[in-house]
């Protein structure tokens, strides 16, 4: 959500079975999307996304988790190399809350602390459009 507002991006469109926006980032076409069915089905609604937008032609594929590793990351994963989508040199980033303890604070500050804030993520998409 900080990703779409900071970038003007409407995530509001209703289809791939979740709620789903497409922007711009540094010049960059995005699709921000929220799968909205269960988390051991989310690999359904990043299933329709690949199928209808041939993801072979996109560069890279980020997933961002509110949890530890093991979620919806791991979902879209599996689906990828399950269905041979990793052998097209599409680069692939699953980020999670990292294994480390951090104290109770504002989710601003702790979201900073876990390098999960927009603009972090934003230099992880620049890093691997390199």
């Amino acid at each position: 959500d900080n990703i779409a507002k900071e970038y003007n991006i409407d995530v509001n469109r209703q289809k791939f079975k979740g709620t789903y926006g497409e922007g711009f980032i540094n010049g960059e076409k995005v699709m921000l999307l929220k799968p909205t069915t269960y988390m051991n089905l989310s690999g359904e609604s990043v299933r329709e996304v690949v199928d209808f937008y041939n993801i072979e032609n996109h560069k890279i594929l980020i997933t961002i988790e509110h949890g530890s590793i093991g979620g919806f990351g791991s979902h879209v994963m599996k689906y990828l190399t399950d269905n041979n989508k990793l052998d097209t040199g599409l680069k692939v980033k699953t980020l999670c809350l990292p294994d480390i303890f951090i104290e109770q604070n504002t989710p601003d500050k702790m979201y900073s602390e876990a390098g999960l804030k927009a603009e972090d993520i934003v230099e992880i998409i620049n890093n691997l459009l390199r």
